[in-house]
């Protein structure tokens, strides 16, 4: 979710530096990881399966606290829809490559969100 001005495309790290305090940001309905404190970093997620059709799109680009958990981009996205609780069997990806809960998250990282799957 890249915001674009007159002059030149804003971050949402760089659009909530400009909040005007922490509880103004919470407030707006943004959790303790993109509050706009300084250390915060831009992610890619990119979504699938259920998530890519409810948020309407395959990746967003979001603002966590630089070094939070991957679980965190959960977090954001749950304040932002009804999803509830992360599923059991959720797995994550950083880079292309697999993780685990608990890893931090560094500016730049494409994150995955790979939902469990069942069937037949």
């Amino acid at each position: 979710m890249v915001i674009h001005g007159a002059r030149h495309a804003v971050s949402p790290c760089e659009t909530l530096r400009c909040s005007r305090s922490p509880r103004q940001a919470l407030a707006r309905g943004r959790t303790d990881y993109d509050v706009g404190v300084p250390g915060s970093i831009d992610v890619t997620v990119r979504l699938f399966a259920s998530l890519k059709d409810l948020f309407a799109a395959d990746h967003l680009d979001v603002c966590v606290a630089n070094g939070a958990p991957v679980e965190a981009v959960w977090e954001y996205l749950a304040g932002r829809a009804e999803i509830g609780d992360a599923p059991a069997g959720l797995r994550y990806a950083i880079n292309d490559e697999w993780t685990v809960p608990g890893v931090p998250l560094r500016a730049g990282d494409r994150v995955a969100l790979i939902l469990p799957v069942s069937g037949g």
